[in-house]
């Protein structure tokens, strides 16, 4: 079976924090769920971040769909859907703005699915996001992480 997913001896460190992330390698095929946990500052954010291309890494390769994700790949980044631990939109946004931006952003971007999941989860589309409590903002990103279809989703904390 073909991995979706493959870090090869990933190496990140932080020397101001004396933080190493040291040759972390591991592989998910498609159609899979992994979990990953450790204690905070362990590094899973950071991995999270060398997987996205958000972290410049220090050594290792990883690949998304068999191949090294450069920053003019987004044919690989249409694929995966994220939801980051925090803030993941603009807090005077409306839910109808974000899907706005986000159907610019992606070509699969599936408005019609985005209200299906506005609606199952309660989200008013006028309300700014500033106004959504901490559940509220984490529905909200898991819907838009969800609505271009991807093949691969990353949470982080959600």
């Amino acid at each position: 079976m073909e991995n979706i997913l493959e870090l090869q001896e990933i190496s990140k460190s932080f020397p101001k924090s004396n933080f190493t992330l040291d040759k972390l390698s591991f592989s998910l095929p498609y159609g899979t769920i992994l979990g990953f946990v450790g204690e905070n500052g362990a590094g899973k954010t950071t991995t999270i971040g060398c997987i996205l291309n958000t972290v410049k890494k220090d050594g290792g390769t990883v690949k998304l769909f068999g191949r090294e994700m450069q920053d003019c790949d987004t044919d690989i980044r249409e694929k995966i859907g994220v939801v980051y631990d925090g803030d993941n939109f603009p807090g005077f946004w409306t839910a109808k703005q974000l899907s706005e931006v986000m159907g610019g952003i992606y070509t699969q971007w599936d408005n019609a699915l985005f209200q299906k999941y506005l609606e199952e989860f309660h989200l008013s589309a006028k309300q700014k996001i500033k106004d959504y409590s901490r559940g509220m903002t984490m529905k909200l990103a898991i819907a838009a992480a969800l609505s271009h279809h991807p093949q691969l989703l990353i949470l982080d904390e959600a």
